[in-house]
């Protein structure tokens, strides 16, 4: 009996270790591409697969450091049974990014598995990854935790909060800032929390980190991205001028009163640039007006080409075709070609011909700096006369008020309503330094009465929001 049991055991055991030795082995699949109807995913890739990512894709912070990668081509298998495998990376991604793909793709939903003379088969499929949301250009996993955040970093509804509230703040809000520290109402309440709390210096260096980086999505540093009109989803011209602002306010705030000054000439000239380029408006736009901009992309387009192909197109040469058929067809890399035709000869300079390229043109501006309108620019007006006052105080601003009133009688309005308000809150905005302490710090009762002041003089909610 004894060996009887010995020998159950034993036959347990290898059986066990076959089984687990048929689990290591690979499968050998018998892979078709092309097929004659590819797999595809319930719903679409694109609604499908941002929804799945917001959920189960965590981007590496050591990769998302060494390189911000907001996109990538991957390939993988599609089984007969519908699930995913075999994913395959790009040389060159960074190791811990392609781990987390490989990690986290096949856990998707089925797909409609392709099919080869009407039977399933396993299938090859290519496709372009987004690794951050394509409207505000933040990681996917951040969302959760900006949300939770959010009661701290929206600045009309922030209330004072105890020591020990603005400590546990402090901490959540960095855990956002040390992977995505361009997010600009993260950077600007922990700034103003650290301010509170006494620690300038840390402050200023969060903050100064925020600024800059963020600023690498200006185009206008750029001449030949300002020329291309690059989209930058998230971009927001105003979070810009903000996170400057901040950063000289919190110099203010650390005794460094030099470099303050400097920053806020730096600001007023960030101002004057986005004047002059109307650059600050959000290109983050909605899901139905994005989709909305890009049929009304497509179809100008089609008109475009229609107008060359049978009103004007007798002067283009064969080669001039193929240039057309073979770009890309979207407005950014078709207008320049078209505007050399023009500039050639090849194409007149027909009144439909003008109007139409106008409006690709048109449409490419707003997709690249967002729409802006006349009291967005009133507001940034406004916004320039508050630096100049926290720069160098109420007298300054009175005066530059005045000055703009005789140099720009377009926005003479502007200026007086601007010097009317200051004069009727002298008494508030006397003390320079208390006004720059009410928007460097946290809102707290101290600080109450002269940012409302501020608030009722200046565009400090339009700034914010």
């Amino acid at each position: 009996m004894k060996k009887v049991i010995l020998f159950l055991g034993f036959l347990c055991c290898v059986l066990v270790g076959q089984a687990q030795k048929s689990n290591e082995v690979d499968i050998t699949l018998k892979v078709y591409d092309p097929v004659d109807f590819p797999p595809h995913f319930p719903n679409g890739l694109n609604q499908g697969l941002d929804k799945f990512l917001a959920q189960h894709f965590r981007y590496p912070e050591e990769a998302w450091q060494a390189e911000k990668v907001k996109e990538a081509e991957v390939s993988f298998i599609i089984r007969k049974d519908g699930s995913l495998c075999s994913v395959e990376t790009p040389e060159g991604l960074h190791p811990a990014l392609a781990e987390a793909l490989k990690t986290t793709l096949p856990k998707m939903p089925l797909w409609f598995p392709g099919y080869k003379n009407t039977q399933k088969v396993d299938a090859r499929v290519g496709c372009v990854i987004p690794l951050v949301n394509r409207r505000t250009g933040v990681p996917y996993h951040l969302r959760p935790l900006i949300e939770k955040t959010r009661r701290y970093t929206d600045m009309a509804e922030a209330k004072p909060l105890s020591p020990v509230m603005m400590a546990d703040a402090v901490k959540e809000l960095d855990e956002v800032f040390a992977f995505y520290p361009e997010h600009k109402e993260t950077a600007v309440a922990l700034t103003r929390m650290l301010v509170s709390q006494g620690k300038a210096e840390d402050a200023v260096m969060r903050i100064d980190r925020s600024a800059r980086e963020y600023s690498r999505l200006n185009l206008w540093r750029d001449a030949e991205a300002a020329k291309a009109l690059v989209y930058r989803p998230g971009y927001n011209g105003r979070n810009e001028i903000a996170l400057h602002l901040q950063l000289a306010m919190t110099l203010d705030m650390a005794d460094r009163q030099d470099r303050a000054h400097r920053q806020y000439e730096r600001v007023i000239a960030l101002i004057d640039e986005k004047l002059r380029t109307h650059d600050i408006g959000s290109p983050s736009l909605k899901e139905s007006d994005e989709e909305e901009m890009f049929w009304q992309n497509e179809n100008l387009i089609e008109q475009l080409q229609f107008r060359l192909k049978y009103a004007e197109g007798t002067r283009l040469t064969d080669e001039d075709w193929a240039r057309l058929t073979t770009v890309q067809q979207t407005s950014a890399n078709l207008i320049p070609i078209v505007e050399q035709f023009v500039a050639e000869g090849k194409v007149g300079t027909s009144s439909r011909t003008a109007r139409i390229l106008n409006q690709l043109k048109a449409l490419q501006v707003e997709r690249a700096t967002g729409r802006t309108t006349s009291k967005d620019l009133r507001s940034l007006a406004g916004v320039k006369v508050l630096a100049v006052y926290l720069c160098d105080g109420l007298s300054a601003a009175l005066q530059f008020t005045e000055q703009a009133m005789a140099d720009k009688p377009a926005d003479k309005s502007v200026y007086a309503k601007l010097n009317r308000q200051m004069q009727a809150h002298q008494s508030q905005l006397a003390d320079r330094l208390k006004a720059v302490r009410a928007l460097a710090s946290y809102p707290d009762s101290s600080t109450d009465t002269t940012r409302k002041a501020l608030c009722e003089v200046f565009p400090i909610e339009w700034l914010e929001k």
